[in-house]
């Protein structure tokens, strides 16, 4: 595929994130302090940047959120301030260099002038953001206006040869974004890429559902996930039992009927942990003996004050079978794999 004129307009419009490159190497802006890039105190792991970052406010909202106890804003400051301004995070491309990723988040917004959206781009060595690896920046499907809130996507490549992913929201003119529940993925090649190749490491991404809004100086990521295992999981000795409780309290009430029985078994050791929402959990159900394709299927859980367990979401084999990139939008990767093994062999 030929590098197009869109896919140039692209790339300079996403090396404007990070304030203005003018004779510099974008290396030494990309960080807080330069460039009108500044740390966000109520998002620990964030930064406020773009063209004009002080044009734009940046925080934590308690009160409109996806889910969860909070959600970041981006909001104008004032009517129409000029270019635009941004929130991002620098990550390590260690986990998928070779590989190609799906970046996805909630956002919201109201009265947005310009187009708006999710961003994201992937530096080689030179570290220089006007020569990215590839970048989307959702230039072709911006968000204006009022809309509710609503999931959106960017699959890139992250060649063997990148360092680090930027990634973030921007909001341009007037209006305010919400964001919240960003996730990244390994996603297979049949996912097409949303935004154009264009061919020290930072820290791994964090907070990315904006939950941790007191998180101390340092890098204690890996202290606050082990500490919300510990303080979500139910104990060994009781986790069969309140979890097959709560699958049959969710099946009776959705399909009203009285305590159908319920066998399960686990699609990945252990909690999945990111941030500090409650840790994740994901199990292949049968319900009332798993006779048909809706009787069985994928479910996800969160693990809550170790007293019980939150369906979030199932995902019957019917609908599975029907389209296979169904789970990949809730799923990982790894657990999306088994289940499609799993109904290849014909296991129930």
């Amino acid at each position: 595929m030929t590098f197009s004129k869109q896919a140039f307009a692209l790339v300079v419009f996403c090396s404007l994130f990070l304030g203005s490159l003018r004779g510099r190497a974008a290396a030494s802006l990309e960080r807080p302090g330069v460039g009108g890039i500044e740390t966000v105190g109520e998002l620990p792991g964030w930064w406020r940047a773009g063209s004009n970052p002080a044009g734009y406010l940046v925080g934590i909202d308690r009160a409109v959120r996806h889910r969860g106890r909070a959600s970041a804003r981006l909001k104008s400051n004032g009517e129409s301030p000029t270019g635009f301004g941004s929130l991002m995070q620098m990550s390590s491309a260690d986990e998928y260099r070779g590989r190609r990723v799906r970046m996805s988040a909630w956002v919201r917004s109201e009265k947005v002038v310009g187009p708006s959206g999710l961003w994201m781009r992937v530096d080689g060595p030179s570290g220089d953001a006007t020569r990215p690896l590839a970048v989307d920046t959702m230039k072709d499907r911006g968000i204006v206006g009022t809309r509710d809130w609503q999931k959106y996507e960017i699959v890139l490549d992250v060649p063997t040869e990148s360092v680090d992913i930027a990634f973030g929201a921007h909001l341009s003119g007037g209006g305010t974004l919400w964001i919240d529940d960003v996730q990244f993925e390994g996603v297979n090649e049949g996912v097409p890429v949303t935004g154009p190749n264009t061919a020290g490491a930072a820290p791994r991404a964090k907070n990315l559902d904006f939950e941790n809004v007191q998180m101390p100086p340092g890098d204690p990521l890996r202290a606050v996930q082990r500490s919300q295992i510990e303080a979500n999981v139910p104990a060994p000795v009781d986790f069969n039992g309140i979890l097959t409780r709560d699958l049959g309290s969710y099946f009776a009430a959705a399909r009203t009927q009285k305590a159908p029985t319920i066998d399960f078994e686990m699609l990945r050791d252990g909690p999945t942990q990111i941030g500090v929402s409650y840790p994740k959990f994901y199990v292949w159900v049968r319900v009332a003996g798993g006779n048909s394709a809706d009787d069985r299927g994928a479910v996800r859980l969160a693990a809550v004050e170790r007293k019980r367990f939150v369906v979030t979401d199932f995902i019957s084999e019917r609908a599975i079978r029907h389209d296979r990139e169904e789970i990949r939008r809730l799923f990982p990767g790894a657990v999306c794999e088994k289940i499609h093994t799993k109904l290849a062999k014909g296991a129930p």
